[in-house]
């Protein structure tokens, strides 16, 4: 069994190298498009001079169109590279203890009333809440920062302990969840 250090350097290896051959994809698209740009706009100066028929701007145009709808695709595959770096480097911060300073800090949720949110250091930087949130949205923090200042049943320890452990080995979950927050952030929170 490996480390969750090794597993986390071994899968970001993985994404970064998909990123580097994806932009490079990317680039070659960005390249042919733009060839294709020229051609139409050679073309139509042609046209216009009367040296080349108008139609024959349809092909380039139909290729430039194409190569702009593929294109797109992988830009979005891009996309998705550059979140699962930012997620395993992110990952091995924590594991490494980098990750003060990095996160969300919880600040908001800040009672000086409560009764040992303060000495246990649960909201701020460098706070419990800073380490271990992960949520998508404000309701997720609201509900995170909800379990750490509040004492759950047993019964209530024990089902979140059971959930966890469920998680533990579905990495490619936790990834896929993960890569989704910016963009379920933005549609729950606006």
């Amino acid at each position: 069994m490996t480390t969750p250090t090794t597993e986390y350097q071994n899968r970001l290896t993985v994404r970064q190298s998909s990123l580097a051959a994806t932009e490079s994809t990317s680039r070659r698209y960005w390249l042919w498009r733009r060839a294709a740009y020229i051609a139409i706009q050679v073309l139509i100066a042609l046209s216009v001079e009367g040296w080349v028929h108008p139609l024959l701007i349809a092909l380039p145009n139909a290729l430039f169109l194409i190569l702009m709808n593929r294109h797109q695709g992988v830009l979005q595959r891009l996309a998705g590279y550059r979140r699962a770096v930012a997620y395993y480097e992110a990952g091995l911060a924590r594991l490494d203890g980098r990750w003060i300073g990095k996160g969300v800090t919880g600040d908001n949720f800040s009672d000086p009333a409560h009764p040992y949110a303060a000495d246990l250091d649960i909201f701020g930087r460098g706070s419990l809440f800073e380490l271990l949130c992960e949520a998508r949205t404000r309701a997720g923090e609201a509900r995170l920062a909800s379990w750490l200042t509040a004492q759950g049943d047993q019964a209530t320890v024990r089902r979140r302990q059971e959930a966890v452990e469920q998680l533990r080995h579905r990495l490619d979950l936790r990834e896929d969840l993960a890569l989704i927050r910016d963009e379920v952030r933005s549609a729950v929170d606006d």
